[in-house]
Protein backbone atom coordinates (compact mmCIF):
# COMPACT_ATOMS: atom_id res chain seq x y z
CA UNK A 1 0.00 0.00 0.00
CA UNK A 2 1.22 3.55 -0.64
CA UNK A 3 1.86 5.90 2.25
CA UNK A 4 -1.13 7.88 3.53
CA UNK A 5 0.88 11.11 3.39
CA UNK A 6 1.42 10.61 -0.33
CA UNK A 7 -2.32 10.34 -0.88
CA UNK A 8 -3.11 13.44 1.14
CA UNK A 9 -1.30 15.56 -1.44
CA UNK A 10 -3.44 17.28 -4.02
CA UNK A 11 -2.75 16.68 -7.68
CA UNK A 12 -3.57 18.33 -10.97
CA UNK A 13 -6.01 16.33 -13.08
CA UNK A 14 -3.63 16.11 -16.04
CA UNK A 15 -0.92 14.64 -13.81
CA UNK A 16 -3.23 12.28 -11.94
CA UNK A 17 -0.95 9.28 -11.97
CA UNK A 18 -1.69 8.02 -8.48
CA UNK A 19 -3.29 4.59 -8.33
CA UNK A 20 -6.09 4.10 -5.78
CA UNK A 21 -4.67 3.90 -2.27
CA UNK A 22 -5.81 0.29 -1.80
CA UNK A 23 -4.10 -1.01 -4.94
CA UNK A 24 -1.24 -3.49 -4.61
CA UNK A 25 1.64 -4.05 -7.00
CA UNK A 26 -0.34 -6.85 -8.65
CA UNK A 27 -3.18 -4.43 -9.35
CA UNK A 28 -0.78 -2.06 -11.08
CA UNK A 29 0.73 -4.93 -13.07
CA UNK A 30 -2.78 -5.94 -14.06
CA UNK A 31 -3.40 -2.46 -15.47
CA UNK A 32 -0.17 -2.64 -17.45
CA UNK A 33 -0.96 -6.08 -18.89
CA UNK A 34 -4.51 -5.01 -19.76
CA UNK A 35 -3.27 -2.00 -21.73
CA UNK A 36 -0.54 -4.02 -23.45
CA UNK A 37 -2.96 -6.82 -24.40
CA UNK A 38 -5.33 -4.28 -25.96
CA UNK A 39 -2.41 -2.70 -27.87
CA UNK A 40 -3.15 0.67 -26.23
CA UNK A 41 -0.57 2.94 -27.85
CA UNK A 42 -1.51 5.93 -25.71
CA UNK A 43 -1.31 4.31 -22.27
CA UNK A 44 0.42 6.10 -19.42
CA UNK A 45 0.88 2.81 -17.56
CA UNK A 46 4.14 1.87 -19.26
CA UNK A 47 7.18 3.30 -20.99
CA UNK A 48 9.74 1.88 -23.40
CA UNK A 49 11.83 0.35 -20.61
CA UNK A 50 8.89 -1.56 -19.12
CA UNK A 51 7.76 -2.77 -22.55
CA UNK A 52 11.22 -4.20 -23.17
CA UNK A 53 11.16 -6.00 -19.81
CA UNK A 54 7.81 -7.58 -20.64
CA UNK A 55 9.08 -8.55 -24.09
CA UNK A 56 12.08 -10.26 -22.46
CA UNK A 57 9.69 -12.95 -21.16
CA UNK A 58 9.29 -14.18 -24.74
CA UNK A 59 11.74 -17.05 -24.40
CA UNK A 60 10.39 -18.08 -21.01
CA UNK A 61 6.84 -18.26 -22.36
CA UNK A 62 8.02 -20.63 -25.08
CA UNK A 63 10.14 -22.91 -22.91
CA UNK A 64 8.88 -22.84 -19.30
CA UNK A 65 5.39 -21.34 -18.98
CA UNK A 66 2.27 -21.03 -21.07
CA UNK A 67 0.80 -18.13 -19.11
CA UNK A 68 0.84 -16.23 -15.84
CA UNK A 69 -2.65 -15.42 -14.53
CA UNK A 70 -3.54 -12.68 -12.05
CA UNK A 71 -6.95 -13.13 -10.45
CA UNK A 72 -9.09 -11.30 -7.88
CA UNK A 73 -7.54 -7.95 -8.76
CA UNK A 74 -9.16 -4.76 -7.53
CA UNK A 75 -8.15 -3.14 -10.80
CA UNK A 76 -9.97 -5.83 -12.80
CA UNK A 77 -12.52 -7.51 -10.51
CA UNK A 78 -14.62 -8.95 -13.33
CA UNK A 79 -11.95 -11.06 -14.99
CA UNK A 80 -8.53 -12.66 -14.71
CA UNK A 81 -5.62 -10.80 -16.28
CA UNK A 82 -3.25 -13.04 -18.22
CA UNK A 83 0.30 -12.64 -19.47
CA UNK A 84 0.99 -15.18 -22.21
CA UNK A 85 2.92 -15.44 -25.45
CA UNK A 86 0.46 -13.08 -27.16
CA UNK A 87 0.96 -10.47 -24.43
CA UNK A 88 4.75 -10.50 -24.66
CA UNK A 89 4.62 -10.44 -28.46
CA UNK A 90 2.36 -7.39 -28.28
CA UNK A 91 4.79 -5.80 -25.81
CA UNK A 92 7.56 -6.36 -28.35
CA UNK A 93 5.47 -4.75 -31.08
CA UNK A 94 4.66 -1.74 -28.89
CA UNK A 95 8.33 -1.45 -27.98
CA UNK A 96 9.25 -1.39 -31.68
CA UNK A 97 6.62 1.30 -32.30
CA UNK A 98 7.77 3.55 -29.44
CA UNK A 99 10.03 6.46 -30.47
CA UNK A 100 13.37 6.55 -28.70
CA UNK A 101 13.90 9.28 -26.06
CA UNK A 102 15.08 12.59 -27.45
CA UNK A 103 17.29 15.20 -25.78
CA UNK A 104 15.23 18.38 -25.37
CA UNK A 105 15.29 21.89 -23.95
CA UNK A 106 11.85 22.99 -22.72
CA UNK A 107 10.54 26.19 -21.13
CA UNK A 108 7.33 26.59 -19.13
CA UNK A 109 5.81 27.73 -15.86
CA UNK A 110 6.56 25.41 -12.92
CA UNK A 111 3.02 24.57 -11.86
CA UNK A 112 3.43 21.67 -9.45
CA UNK A 113 6.16 20.04 -7.33
CA UNK A 114 5.89 16.70 -5.53
CA UNK A 115 8.85 15.83 -3.36
CA UNK A 116 7.78 12.23 -2.57
CA UNK A 117 7.90 11.12 -6.20
CA UNK A 118 10.47 13.59 -7.61
CA UNK A 119 7.82 14.81 -10.05
CA UNK A 120 6.82 18.24 -11.29
CA UNK A 121 4.50 19.80 -13.83
CA UNK A 122 4.99 22.51 -16.43
CA UNK A 123 2.39 24.81 -17.93
CA UNK A 124 3.54 25.57 -21.48
CA UNK A 125 2.92 28.84 -23.32
CA UNK A 126 0.32 27.14 -25.54
CA UNK A 127 -1.62 25.90 -22.50
CA UNK A 128 -0.36 22.32 -22.63
CA UNK A 129 0.39 20.65 -19.30
CA UNK A 130 3.50 18.47 -19.14
CA UNK A 131 4.59 16.05 -16.41
CA UNK A 132 8.27 15.65 -15.55
CA UNK A 133 10.54 13.65 -13.28
CA UNK A 134 13.74 15.03 -11.74
CA UNK A 135 16.16 12.15 -12.22
CA UNK A 136 18.54 13.11 -9.42
CA UNK A 137 19.14 15.81 -6.85
CA UNK A 138 17.08 17.51 -4.17
CA UNK A 139 13.60 18.63 -5.16
CA UNK A 140 14.09 21.50 -2.72
CA UNK A 141 16.04 23.37 -5.38
CA UNK A 142 12.78 23.74 -7.31
CA UNK A 143 10.93 25.45 -4.46
CA UNK A 144 12.22 28.99 -5.24
CA UNK A 145 11.17 28.47 -8.86
CA UNK A 146 7.57 27.49 -8.09
CA UNK A 147 5.05 29.39 -10.27
CA UNK A 148 7.92 30.90 -12.23
CA UNK A 149 9.22 30.33 -15.75
CA UNK A 150 11.81 27.57 -15.79
CA UNK A 151 14.12 25.92 -18.29
CA UNK A 152 14.21 22.10 -18.23
CA UNK A 153 16.97 20.16 -19.91
CA UNK A 154 16.72 16.40 -20.25
CA UNK A 155 14.97 13.81 -22.38
CA UNK A 156 11.47 13.56 -23.79
CA UNK A 157 9.97 10.11 -23.21
CA UNK A 158 7.31 9.19 -25.76
CA UNK A 159 4.41 6.73 -25.92
CA UNK A 160 3.94 4.30 -28.83
CA UNK A 161 1.37 6.81 -30.14
CA UNK A 162 4.29 9.32 -30.40
CA UNK A 163 2.64 11.60 -27.81
CA UNK A 164 4.77 12.73 -24.88
CA UNK A 165 4.64 10.53 -21.78
CA UNK A 166 6.93 12.61 -19.55
CA UNK A 167 10.11 14.66 -19.33
CA UNK A 168 13.10 13.03 -17.64
CA UNK A 169 14.79 16.17 -16.32
CA UNK A 170 18.53 16.27 -15.77
CA UNK A 171 18.64 19.99 -14.91
CA UNK A 172 16.08 22.66 -14.03
CA UNK A 173 16.90 26.36 -13.73
CA UNK A 174 15.27 29.76 -14.09
CA UNK A 175 13.84 30.33 -17.53
CA UNK A 176 13.13 34.04 -17.19
CA UNK A 177 13.85 35.77 -20.47
CA UNK A 178 13.80 32.52 -22.47
CA UNK A 179 11.92 32.81 -25.75
CA UNK A 180 8.61 31.04 -26.35
CA UNK A 181 10.42 29.11 -29.09
CA UNK A 182 11.41 26.58 -26.41
CA UNK A 183 7.92 26.32 -24.92
CA UNK A 184 6.80 23.30 -26.90
CA UNK A 185 7.58 19.60 -26.97
CA UNK A 186 9.62 18.58 -30.04
CA UNK A 187 8.15 15.66 -31.98
CA UNK A 188 10.05 12.37 -31.85
CA UNK A 189 12.87 11.88 -34.29
CA UNK A 190 12.65 9.13 -36.89
CA UNK A 191 12.89 5.83 -35.08
CA UNK A 192 16.13 3.94 -35.63
CA UNK A 193 15.50 0.32 -36.61
CA UNK A 194 16.31 -2.36 -34.05
CA UNK A 195 19.34 -4.48 -35.08
CA UNK A 196 17.11 -7.57 -35.31
CA UNK A 197 14.92 -5.76 -37.85
CA UNK A 198 17.76 -5.30 -40.34
CA UNK A 199 19.72 -8.46 -39.56
CA UNK A 200 19.06 -11.08 -42.25
CA UNK A 201 20.54 -14.51 -42.84
CA UNK A 202 22.67 -14.67 -45.98
CA UNK A 203 22.01 -17.29 -48.62
CA UNK A 204 23.50 -18.02 -52.03
CA UNK A 205 21.31 -15.35 -53.61
CA UNK A 206 21.58 -12.70 -50.92
CA UNK A 207 24.14 -10.66 -49.00
CA UNK A 208 27.84 -10.99 -49.84
CA UNK A 209 27.42 -14.22 -51.88
CA UNK A 210 25.15 -12.33 -54.25
CA UNK A 211 28.01 -10.25 -55.66
CA UNK A 212 31.19 -12.25 -54.97
CA UNK A 213 32.65 -13.24 -58.33
CA UNK A 214 30.34 -10.97 -60.28
CA UNK A 215 30.41 -7.42 -61.59
CA UNK A 216 27.16 -5.44 -61.72
CA UNK A 217 28.15 -3.52 -64.88
CA UNK A 218 27.95 -4.74 -68.48
CA UNK A 219 31.12 -3.05 -69.81
CA UNK A 220 33.35 -5.12 -72.08
CA UNK A 221 37.05 -5.76 -71.42
CA UNK A 222 37.98 -3.31 -74.18
CA UNK A 223 35.80 -0.58 -72.63
CA UNK A 224 37.40 -1.13 -69.21
CA UNK A 225 40.89 -0.96 -70.78
CA UNK A 226 40.03 2.35 -72.41
CA UNK A 227 38.62 3.81 -69.14
CA UNK A 228 41.75 2.79 -67.24
CA UNK A 229 43.94 4.45 -69.86
CA UNK A 230 42.04 7.73 -69.44
CA UNK A 231 42.43 7.58 -65.63
CA UNK A 232 46.18 6.87 -65.74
Amino acid sequence: MAAEEFYRQSEFEFANTKPPANYTGFDLLGNVLTDVSSHNKDSANYDLSLLKKLASFEGMMKDEFQEIALGELQSAPAHTVVMDSVTVTTARQLSDETPRPRTVRVVGKLDMIRDSSQTFALHMDDGQEVRGVLLSGDMGVLAPLFRKRVLVQGKAIYRPSERLLRLDAEHVESGEGETEFWSHIPPPMDREPEPREIRRAQGQKGGVPAFIGTWPGDESDDEWTEMLKRLS
